[in-house]
């Protein structure tokens, strides 16, 4: 493939974060002017990791990765512009997306749960979890997974922890999410479409002393929906 016919070109890439976790794993792939390409895997397989690496947000720890023939890390002015642009598009397509499949946006909070505590015990990070939320309303479960699948994508990125203990409770009020760290500051602060301003919900991040941080979303529930008594039990 030319230079003129590739747009993207990655070969042997790789990206170590913090603790030595690696979560880009010698990869090599090239897309064309015109091509549809898509990276799939399951939460923490290196997606967003080798995004970053093609939109010049990182240094990968080994190979190279070249956008329409240049180092995107270094600022070349011409794989900036086109990065950009690409990620107008994909944003566009993704709405596309979500207006013709309802849900598709939605996360499961027991599904989220699981993932994190593999994917940081594969980075050497403890994570206990007390409660499931299983008994939750859907839009809450969503909503909360989505703040569970950030504060661990932080954590593996910005700090260096042993321990990451996720706790959920209820009260008559509401549900809350407490995701800490003894590790660098998790600063996940909720992306567009999370969920948690449409349920009035919010999210707070900062230090809690002894050298923890601790991520916290509140949401409240509204009259007619119990307080889910899974929220009580330890995984």
């Amino acid at each position: 493939m030319t230079t003129d016919e590739c747009v993207i070109a990655a070969d042997g890439v790789r990206r170590r974060y913090a603790g030595g976790f690696e979560a880009v794993t010698g990869i090599s792939f090239s897309v064309a002017r015109g091509e549809i390409f898509a990276l799939l895997g399951t939460n923490g397989a290196g997606k967003t990791s080798t995004v970053e690496l093609l939109e010049g947000l990182a240094r990968p720890d080994g190979g190279t990765v070249r956008v329409l023939g240049h180092d995107p890390y270094r600022g070349r002015a011409e794989a900036v512009d086109q990065m950009v642009e690409v990620q107008r598009i994909a944003r566009a397509s993704q709405q596309e997306v979500r207006d013709v499949v309802p849900g598709c946006r939605e996360a499961d909070l027991s599904t989220e749960l699981v993932g994190a505590q593999g994917v940081l015990k594969a980075a050497g990070i403890v994570c206990d979890v007390t409660g499931d939320g299983g008994q939750l309303p859907a839009a809450v479960q969503s909503a909360l997974g989505w703040a569970v699948r950030e504060a661990a994508t932080e954590v593996l990125r910005h700090g260096d922890p042993r321990l990451c203990p996720i706790r959920l409770s209820a009260s008559a009020d509401g549900v809350v999410l407490d995701a800490e760290n003894d590790g660098a500051p998790c600063t996940a602060a909720g992306e567009s479409g999370s969920g948690l301003s449409a349920l009035d919900g919010s999210l707070d991040a900062g230090p809690v002393g002894d050298g923890m941080f601790r991520l916290t979303a509140r949401i409240p529930l509204t009259r007619g929906e119990s307080r889910p008594a899974a929220l009580e039990g330890r995984r």
